[in-house]
């Protein structure tokens, strides 16, 4: 749907789109161009827009009509960028595979239709079933990430960060969820286990791209 999802794990990314460009940096993400963007809406053919939401509207019934799957139909939806509308299928009888894929495509769902404690099942799910998946430890980075960023739950997010060194994380992946675990116990009170594991991370990341913040969340 003319727009596309970047997440940052590491370093800067510049997104460019015809009226617009950003800047992201690690740990941060979105949809591009952004949904409200008016360069958007200046460039389409609304009639045509219409259109296009009309016969996807037909599609869907005559999906039904064939008997196709609608416990599936949320799927089809996010794959088109339709989030909302998908998350509403996928609370309304929606059926989630119990495979990796299927997972990650729940929580991204929730999280990007504006509902980040509701994804947060489906990673939790990622990370118990599919501990050997190289996805698991993403999925708890994620996971921390919506509960130090958006619900404000310091304490679990610390503790989903940690989890994120205990599964298969990539190198880079592990020294960001460090990191961002110190970040959250600082959120969370725990300052004296803040500077233990701001200690740790120097000592094991002493080029680490973070030790600056660090050494200042941690009180060093």
């Amino acid at each position: 749907e003319n727009r596309s999802h970047v997440q940052v794990t590491r370093g800067r990314v510049r997104v460019s789109w015809p009226s617009s460009s950003t800047e992201l940096t690690a740990g941060s993400e979105g949809l591009f161009p952004p949904i409200d963007q008016r360069g958007i809406g200046d460039k389409l053919d609304r009639p045509a827009v219409r259109e296009q939401q009309r016969a996807r509207g037909m599609g869907r019934a005559r999906s039904r009509a064939r008997g196709v799957d609608v416990a599936a139909e949320w799927q089809e939806l996010a794959r088109r960028g339709e989030y909302e509308e998908a998350f509403a299928r996928l609370r309304n009888g929606g059926r989630v595979p119990a495979r990796v894929n299927g997972l990650m495509l729940a929580a991204d769902v929730a999280r990007l239709a504006g509902h980040p404690a509701a994804a947060l099942p489906y990673l939790r799910s990622v990370e118990r079933s599919h501990r050997d998946d190289p996805r698991a430890a993403l999925a708890a980075f994620t996971r921390g990430r919506l509960l130090l960023d958006q619900l404000g739950r310091g304490g679990a997010a610390a503790r989903a960060f940690a989890a994120v060194q205990r599964l298969d994380a990539a190198p880079d992946l592990a020294e960001l969820a460090m990191a961002r675990e110190v970040a959250a116990l600082v959120q969370s009170g725990q300052t004296r286990r803040a500077r233990s594991r701001a200690l740790v991370y120097l000592e094991r990341y002493p080029d680490g791209d973070r030790i600056a913040e660090v050494r200042r969340l941690g009180g060093i």
